[in-house]
């Protein structure tokens, strides 16, 4: 009995190391991500605080790293940030831990999927475990890790709605004008703050 009560605390300490790895998030070069919101847009200042209690400071980081390396704000490079801040949390791990394969493509802009998906998974094409394909483009990707694969894909009520937001965007200002651009990241904010990670995507799991 004592054995095997000390294997339960083994086993119980190993799960919660695990999931204190997870919570942890590492920065290269940031004692602490800023938060401070004067370092901020003006146009985001006043979302900060509420989205990344909605949200999660992992997904905020992820976005906000995204969208720096971009420069501009787009709502498929944050659906792709949220994609992988959620498969993550599927597996319980830290970034860097799981290949991945987008269906995106490459064709803008749905390909800009793939910037948010490789920040936020800290997979990389770099590293060698992430990877593109051009078949059967859809807004999904497929995630490994140990021997598991599943298959995310965005849910076709939020892409529809998408693509209606952009042939609007589209239909109203010159492409890529200022007017453009403004209304755009104004739409990406809206839906960096609504949509949840957890109602966005349909997981299948593919090695059943």
């Amino acid at each position: 009995n004592v054995i095997c009560l000390k294997a339960k605390q083994s086993v119980k300490q190993i799960y919660l190391d695990h999931l204190r790895a997870y919570r942890t998030i590492p920065n290269a070069l940031f004692q602490g991500f800023p938060l401070d919101s004067s370092l901020y847009q003006q146009d985001i200042r006043h979302a900060i605080e509420k989205t990344i209690n909605k949200h999660g400071l992992r997904e905020w980081k992820a976005i906000a790293l995204t969208s720096e390396m971009r420069e501009s704000l787009g709502i498929h490079a944050i659906t792709g940030a949220k994609m992988g801040i959620r498969a993550l949390e599927y597996f319980h791990i830290s970034p860097g831990d799981m290949s991945v394969t987008s269906l995106a493509g490459t064709t803008p802009p749905l390909s800009f999927m793939n910037d948010g998906l490789q920040v936020a998974s800290g997979s990389s094409s770099g590293d060698g475990n992430f990877m593109v394909s051009d078949k059967n483009v859809m807004p999904r990707a497929r995630f490994q890790y140990k021997g598991q694969t599943i298959e995310m894909k965005l849910k076709s009520n939020y892409y529809q709605t998408i693509q209606n937001e952009l042939d609007h965007i589209r239909a109203n200002h010159a492409f890529l004008s200022e007017a453009y651009h403004k209304e755009l990241r104004k739409k990406a904010l809206f839906y960096w703050e609504k949509w949840s990670r957890k109602e966005l995507f349909q997981i299948r799991e593919m090695n059943q």
